[in-house]
């Protein structure tokens, strides 16, 4: 889905993202609608979006920017719910990149659109962690494997310590 300047998008209560879709959150996006809300620019806020309603991924929540753009972030002001199959994928940094006010039911599968320079960080904070990813592992694109660790409000991910 790519809704560009000047369009409006409407959802009312929640949006859903159907098997296949893709939400790419980028610098451009500053609001994303839901319960009858207008799609909205701000000015130069955090990159990213919000969403005032639930999330239901069936399909691709993207939260990566390229090379030099800010990382967006996705604030989420009800539910993130992700079916099997679905997939977020993060640009890991020092503060969550997703965060949820109300329950993330995890399902789907994380993945890294690059590799993170700390050791650890936190993929999403929540009023309250349901559900795990379906990978136990992350690998990120050069291969360095991160492990996924829950609790009851976050999830976040560590460098596995390397064989040599």
């Amino acid at each position: 889905m790519q809704v560009n300047q000047g369009v409006t998008l409407l959802a009312r209560n929640e949006l859903r993202l159907s098997k296949g879709a893709d939400l790419p959150i980028k610098t451009t996006a500053r609001s994303l609608p839901s319960a009858g809300s207008k799609w909205k620019k701000e000015p130069q806020s955090v990159a990213g979006g919000k969403v005032e309603g639930s999330l239901h991924n069936s399909g691709k929540v993207d939260l990566a920017a390229k090379r030099g753009e800010p990382i967006p972030e996705l604030l989420v002001h009800g539910n993130y719910v992700e079916q099997l199959g679905s997939r977020l994928r993060i640009q890991n940094s020092e503060a969550p990149v997703l965060k949820v006010l109300g329950t993330a039911k995890l399902a789907g599968t994380l993945e890294l659109a690059e590799t993170p320079t700390e050791s650890m960080g936190t993929v999403l904070t929540a009023d309250q962690v349901e559900g795990r990813f379906s990978n136990v592992l992350v690998t990120a694109p050069d291969g360095t494997p991160f492990r996924i660790f829950y609790n009851r409000n976050a999830v976040r991910i560590a460098r596995m310590p390397s064989d040599s």
